[in-house]
């Protein structure tokens, strides 16, 4: 976990530069969770998991019960694609709506998906798929 009050979300290239040096580098996909509050001030940084080369498994009842212990009411989640091709999987955005939907029952907005390569970016919000 990784906590800071310094830090305000307000574009996905915000997420990215949290995010890059964590997952950018890695040989393996590992899906992060970023809690704000309603300033989108970040409240904490936390991996929800870690798994193969191009897959790990996300569990949205982890990420709500992170989000409703950090009194969240905007989220972002990252994970990184190693292969660095950042076009998004069909599994990327059915776990997408699926925390979308979560979030909405809780209150809790799902402000991006941001999927990290190398050198570069994917953001579900700037290509309108949330």
């Amino acid at each position: 976990i990784w906590t800071t009050e310094c830090r305000k979300i307000s574009e996905s290239t915000d997420i990215y530069n949290i995010l890059q040096d964590k997952v950018a580098d890695l040989n393996h996909e590992e899906f992060w969770l970023i809690t704000m509050n309603q300033a989108a001030k970040v409240i904490s940084r936390r991996r929800i998991s870690a798994g193969g080369i191009d897959q790990t498994t996300v569990d949205v009842r982890q990420i709500m019960k992170y989000a409703i212990h950090d009194n969240a009411t905007q989220i972002a989640v990252s994970h990184n694609h190693p292969s660095g091709n950042l076009k998004p999987s069909n599994e990327d955005i059915n776990v997408t709506n699926k925390i979308k939907k979560a979030g909405e029952l809780l209150n809790i907005r799902l402000i991006d998906h941001v999927v990290i390569g190398k050198e570069n970016f994917y953001s579900f919000h700037d290509h309108g798929l949330i």
